[in-house]
């Protein structure tokens, strides 16, 4: 339903190596013989190299109707740099930007240097920045330190975590800490033991 905007990438995308691409799913309630009932499906498109789109719907009890849609966007090296939310407005027929998530990993494993989350905003026509965070990491590339703004109102409340290992490479300690004013105030602990 509705128009699909064409998407467009800005970057060279190699062919993914992978064969196998999931297709749909189906939730079924009372799953008891002929009586069970359909409830959530989603369909799983692939319109380009490294993007995949997922349309969410209900069945309600005579026809699927759409809910969301979601669009994956992956880098290179198989890790996802990007990820939209869109609802399905029944009045106008198409999907309205939702919510975004933008994720920025480091070098090509599983850390990230930072990623940051938007919500859409009708007023302004534009996406709005509603939570942002940044990481920093030791010499053994561990996290060391987080760094988080949420918007409030507004007004921009930023928290830090600070983390600490032992001897052996476990993690300790994570401390956190309110930032008013470029001024820190503890806020909380926590502690591991192992054994």
């Amino acid at each position: 339903p509705g128009a699909q905007p064409e998407f467009q990438m800005t970057r060279s995308i190699k062919p993914r190596t992978t064969g196998l691409q999931l297709d749909s799913t189906i939730v079924y309630s009372g799953f008891a013989g002929p009586d069970s009932m359909p409830v959530l499906r989603n369909i799983h498109t692939y319109p380009q190299n490294n993007v995949e789109v997922i349309v969410e719907s209900y069945f309600d009890l005579k026809q699927w109707i759409p809910l969301s849609r979601t669009t994956l966007v992956s880098n290179d090296f198989d890790q996802l740099i990007e990820t939209t939310a869109e609802i399905f407005d029944y009045e106008s027929g198409v999907f309205l930007p939702d919510s975004k998530i933008e994720i920025h990993p480091r070098g090509n494993g599983v850390l990230l240097d930072s990623f940051f989350v938007s919500g859409w905003a009708p007023e302004l026509n534009a996406w709005k920045r509603l939570l942002s965070t940044w990481n920093s990491f030791d010499d053994q590339d561990r996290l060391k330190e987080s760094l988080s703004a949420m918007e409030f109102f507004d007004v921009p409340l930023y928290f830090i975590d600070r983390y600490r290992y032992n001897d052996e490479g476990d993690l300790t300690t994570i401390t956190s800490f309110n930032i008013v004013n470029n001024e820190e105030f503890p806020s909380e602990k926590q502690e591991m033991y192992y054994v």
